[in-house]
């Protein structure tokens, strides 16, 4: 059946977690996978460690990263705001404090 003129035919969109990067372990038996493993750890004791690490992010993705944006006792972030704003939020914070 045909959508009308500025109708959806997907209103809803793509769920949420739809699409996701394939990784080497979704094609592969776990024989498969304990096989590359092996090979990988053999390059890597030959010198070729990038071949461990790519197998490694393959078959089980990439670790998490700790990302620091700043903030601690010697490195504060600092966010500048337009006089106007301080001001509002100044008298903001003076009326929650009471």
């Amino acid at each position: 059946m045909p959508f009308k003129k500025g109708e959806s035919g997907n209103d809803k969109g793509r769920p949420f977690g739809s699409i996701t990067k394939p990784r080497v372990s979704d094609f592969v038996t776990v024989e498969e996978a304990k096989a590359l493993l092996k090979l990988a750890i053999k390059l890597a004791n030959k010198g070729n460690v990038d071949m461990i690490k790519w197998t490694l992010e393959h078959l089980f993705g990439k670790a998490a990263q700790n990302i620091n944006l700043g903030g601690q006792e010697d490195n504060p972030v600092v966010v500048d705001l337009p006089a106007d704003v301080k001001t509002k939020l100044d008298k903001f914070l003076t009326t929650i404090k009471k």
